[in-house]
This record gives C-alpha cells, sequence and structure tokens, in this order.
C-alpha cells in the first residue's frame, strides 16, 4: 500500500495507477507492476529510433535518464535502447517520470508495440513502471 499512497501524493490520484502483468518477453516475466504511463515515444525521427527500428521488439528494455541540464524541457527524459537515445518521454507527459527519477525512484520501461504504418510520433509505444 506505500507505493500507492506515494503515487496518490505525486499524482493527486491513483487514476493512473494500475496493477499489470508483465508484457511477454518484457522485464520481469511472471510478476505485477505498477504501470506509471504508457505513451508514444516523442523525438523518434530525431534520433537513432529510424535506425534501429528493425531491431525493435516488443518487451525490449528501455533505459530512461534524466537530463536536468535540456535546454528545451526541465522535465526531460532521455529514452535509450542498447545505449543508443530513441527519443524522449513526450513533453507534457514527463513530470511524473522526472520528479520519480530525480527521487531515485527506480523505474523499468519497455517497447509496448510497434507501428509501422504510423506518423513517426506515434511509431512506437513504451510504458514507464515501477521496478518489481
Amino acid at each position: 500500500m506505500q507505493r500507492r499512497e506515494f503515487l496518490k501524493g505525486l499524482f493527486g490520484t491513483t487514476a493512473m495507477v494500475m496493477p499489470v502483468a508483465s508484457l511477454a518477453g518484457g522485464l520481469s516475466t511472471g510478476s505485477k507492476h505498477t504501470l506509471i504511463q504508457e505513451s508514444c515515444l516523442a523525438g523518434f525521427e530525431h534520433h537513432m529510433g529510424e535506425t534501429v527500428w528493425p531491431l525493435l521488439s516488443e518487451g525490449d528494455p528501455l533505459a530512461l535518464v534524466r537530463e536536468t541540464d535540456n535546454a528545451f524541457d526541465d522535465q526531460a527524459v532521455a529514452v535509450y535502447w542498447n545505449n543508443l537515445q530513441i527519443g524522449y518521454v513526450p513533453k507534457g507527459q514527463n513530470a511524473a517520470v522526472a520528479q520519480m527519477l530525480d527521487r531515485g525512484t527506480d523505474l523499468e520501461s519497455c517497447v509496448v508495440a510497434k507501428h509501422a504504418e504510423a506518423s513517426p510520433d506515434e511509431r512506437l509505444r513504451f510504458c514507464v513502471r515501477l521496478a518489481a
């Protein structure tokens, strides 16, 4: 219950917080996770996203890196796959994740879905969860 209370204080509600089963091939299969958010990846076409597109698979783990010195967004959180930056948590949707990373909260992230025919900003969906 401590996680739920922490997140309720952070978000002001528990509406975004829900336990979800791990994705097949995901980070910690067989356990439940607390979902923080699921969204499309911003800036996919401006980083290595297009280059690594054929290699990405649903369930692939992603790394979240806080960019406190980002000149365009003071809440910026970069997203990496295999040490290659593939984009960002979208601006306007990144405050909670940025605050959690700033506080040292252990988060996990992974690829949720790929949509080859979608626009670049909608091609890759990913999730952020509390680490198990």
